[in-house]
């Protein structure tokens, strides 16, 4: 076996050989733990999504199961979002900060807010009651990453 970083991805992965045969095959670390550890059926829609988003972190206190949707949830800040928080944005129109939410596979609009401070709350507060514990700033993460691979 022979670990490697993925230069499109920067997950950690590994070749794999089955003995006597010269054909490897290439597999992300984090869902061969998910995998062996977690129960994740490789057939199924299932992800395995890293809590501290440090995606290599793959400690097993770090690694749970999640839907596509809750994956994206738990992601961090776009590089090209200007308010550097998720889902508030500067709406020209009316010179205020506009807040939205995406659950339940809708958009939702939270409102427009004068200051940046009181436009994140909002968004925090959102977060919290419709993401649970699928937000990037949940108290569930581990803090270290001890057992990680």
């Amino acid at each position: 076996m022979k670990i490697y970083i993925n230069a499109s991805t920067g997950y950690r992965g590994a070749m794999l050989a089955q003995d006597g045969l010269p054909k490897q095959k290439r597999c992300d670390i984090h869902r061969l733990l998910a995998i062996t550890f977690l129960g994740l059926d490789p057939t199924s829609s299932l992800q395995c999504d890293h809590r501290d988003r440090n995606i290599l972190n793959n400690s097993l206190s770090n690694l749970r199961l999640a839907t596509s949707s809750e994956n994206q949830r738990n992601s961090s800040v776009r590089k090209d979002n200007r308010s550097g928080i998720r889902g508030v944005s500067w709406f020209k129109a009316s010179g205020k900060w506009q807040v939205q939410i995406r659950f339940g596979g809708k958009q939702h609009y939270l409102g427009l807010f004068d200051d940046i401070t009181d436009a994140e709350a909002a968004r925090k507060a959102a977060e919290i009651k419709y993401h649970k514990d699928f937000r990037p700033d949940c108290d569930d993460q581990p803090t270290d990453g001890e057992d990680a691979l």
